[in-house]
């Protein structure tokens, strides 16, 4: 899995403050919350 920096740094940040979920739009960085265990609040996208 590619990480991108700014994903990792939500998901620590998130890990580090005990958050109950992280709240996410990106496919990328709610893979990798529930990888590192986080509940995952996923919104669908807005269709155009």
């Amino acid at each position: 899995m590619l990480v991108r920096a700014m994903d990792l740094f939500h998901v620590a940040i998130a890990i580090e403050v005990a958050a109950e979920a992280l709240l996410s739009f990106d496919d990328d960085q709610i893979a990798l919350a529930e990888a590192a265990g986080l509940a995952v609040l996923k919104l669908p996208r807005k269709q155009r």
